[in-house]
C-alpha cells in the first residue's frame, strides 16, 4: 500500500503572503475610484520643481576689497661694510603710507629702521647703512603701515625675520684677532733707559793717525720716551720716539773732531727724534720703516732704519733690523720673542753696532724680560754684555715701563 505524504505549509509562510497581498490591494485603487493625489479632470499635469543652478566653472569668482601686496626677492648674503639695496614692488601702493625695512645685527636685540622710498614703476628700495653690514651678518624684516594705520609684516616677522650671512673681510678679521691680542688697548705711552759699556779700550785721538792715543772708557746711556698708536689694519702701528744718548766712545780718528764744551775729544752725544710706522704684509708677516732726524756733537743728521717682523706682532715673533745715523753709526739686530708663562716674554738679543760714534765694530748680546701687570701697563728689564776687543767688555742693564689704553 502506497501512502502520500501531505504538504503542509509552514505557518510564518503562510503569514508573510498574506501580510504582503493585503498591502497590493491597498495601494492599488479599486476600478472607478480616484486617488486623493491625483489632480482633477482636464487639469494639466504637475510641474516638477526646478533643479538648483550651478555655477559655472569657467566664470571668475567674485572679487573682494583691494589690498596692498609686496614682492620681494630675499637676499641671502651681502658684503661687509657696503651698503645693502633692498628692493621691493608694491601693488596698490594708494592704500599704503609708508614701507619700512626693520634690521638687526644677528644676535642683537634691538632693531633699527630704515624707510623704504619710491623706485620706478611699482619699485620701492631701502638702502641700509654700510654699518649695518658687519660680520657675521644681519637679518631684516619688511613692514607696512596702511592708511587706515594698521601695520604688519609683509615678508617675514619680528620673531621669524630673515637672515642675511655677512662673510668677513680677511683685513676685519686679522683686525679683530689682533684688537683681542692687545685687550682692545690701542694707544701707548712708554719709557726707557738704559746703561751700556764696552769696557776699557784704546783710542787713537782724532786727527793723529796712531801717533797718539790713551784708554777710553767706552761707554753710554740712552733715554728714551714716546707715543704709539695702534690702528691694527694695514698700517698697523706708528709710534713716535724722543731721545738723548750721552757717552764716551772710541771715535773715528781721521776727519772727525767731535769735541765738547769741556774739550773732551772722546765725549759723544746725541739728540734724536724717530717717527716710524710698522705694515700688515699678511698675517704673519709685518715690516717696519723708521726715519731719524739728530742733533749731534757735529750738528744737524738724519737717518733711518727698517726691520721684518715674522710671527705674532705682538707675541712671539722674530725681529731682524737696522738703525743708521750720520756720524753716530749703525746697528744691526736680530731679536727673538718668546712667551714663557701668561704676561711674560723673554727676547733674547743680538746686535752688532759702531754706535755711538765708534771706530770698530762690537758685538753685543743681550736678554729682555716683558712683563704684563695687569690693567694695561707692562714692565721691562734688560741686561747683557758687549765688547768691542777681544780683551775687554762690559755690561749693560735697563728698564723700561709702558701704560696701553
Amino acid at each position: 500500500m502506497v501512502t502520500r505524504r501531505a504538504l503542509v505549509t509552514p505557518p510564518g509562510a503562510a503569514c508573510r503572503r498574506a501580510v504582503a497581498l493585503l498591502l497590493a490591494a491597498t495601494a492599488a485603487p479599486a476600478p472607478g475610484v480616484a486617488r486623493a493625489d491625483a489632480p482633477p479632470p482636464g487639469a494639466a499635469p504637475p510641474v516638477a520643481p526646478a533643479a538648483p543652478a550651478q555655477p559655472d566653472a569657467g566664470a571668475p569668482a567674485p572679487r573682494g576689497p583691494a589690498a596692498p601686496r609686496v614682492h620681494h626677492a630675499p637676499i641671502a648674503s651681502a658684503k661687509p661694510g657696503e651698503p645693502l639695496l633692498v628692493r621691493a614692488e608694491l601693488e596698490h601702493p594708494h592704500l599704503v603710507a609708508s614701507l619700512v625695512v626693520v634690521h638687526r645685527a644677528l644676535g642683537a636685540h634691538a632693531w633699527s629702521a630704515t624707510p623704504m622710498l619710491r623706485a620706478e614703476g611699482n619699485g620701492w628700495v631701502a638702502t641700509v647703512p654700510a654699518a649695518a653690514a658687519r660680520a657675521p651678518g644681519l637679518e631684516y624684516v619688511l613692514e607696512l603701515e596702511r592708511t587706515d594705520g594698521a601695520r604688519l609684516p609683509v615678508f617675514a616677522t619680528r620673531d621669524e625675520p630673515h637672515p642675511v650671512q655677512i662673510a668677513p673681510a680677511t683685513l676685519d678679521e686679522s683686525e679683530r684677532l689682533l684688537d683681542e691680542r692687545v685687550g682692545g688697548r690701542r694707544s701707548v705711552f712708554f719709557a726707557s733707559s738704559e746703561y751700556v759699556t764696552f769696557g776699557r779700550v784704546t783710542a787713537a785721538l782724532p786727527d793723529s793717525g796712531s801717533a797718539a792715543s790713551r784708554r777710553v772708557d767706552d761707554r753710554y746711556w740712552r733715554a728714551e720716551g714716546g707715543y704709539a698708536y695702534r690702528p691694527l689694519r694695514t698700517v698697523t702701528e706708528f709710534r713716535l720716539r724722543l731721545g738723548a744718548v750721552r757717552g764716551d766712545a772710541p771715535v773715528k780718528s781721521e776727519g772727525y773732531d767731535p769735541g765738547t764744551a769741556e774739550g773732551d775729544p772722546f765725549a759723544v752725544g746725541l739728540n734724536y727724534g724717530a717717527p716710524t710706522v710698522r705694515l700688515r704684509v699678511t698675517d704673519g708677516v709685518h715690516v717696519e720703516g723708521e726715519g731719524l732726524v739728530s742733533i749731534n756733537q757735529i750738528g744737524f743728521s738724519l737717518g733711518m732704519g727698517g726691520a721684518v717682523l715674522l710671527g705674532d706682532p705682538y707675541g712671539g715673533r722674530l725681529t731682524i733690523g737696522f738703525e743708521t745715523v750720520q756720524v753716530f753709526g749703525t746697528r744691526f739686530y736680530s731679536r727673538l720673542d718668546v712667551p714663557i708663562a701668561p704676561g711674560l716674554l723673554l727676547a733674547p738679543m743680538v746686535e752688532v753696532t759702531d754706535m755711538p760714534s765708534a771706530e770698530d765694530y762690537g758685538v753685543r748680546l743681550l736678554g729682555e724680560l716683558a712683563m704684563d701687570a695687569g690693567l694695561g701697563l707692562s714692565v721691562t728689564l734688560r741686561g747683557g754684555w758687549q765688547a768691542r776687543e777681544a780683551t775687554s767688555g762690559g755690561p749693560s742693564a735697563g728698564a723700561g715701563v709702558s701704560y696701553a689704553f
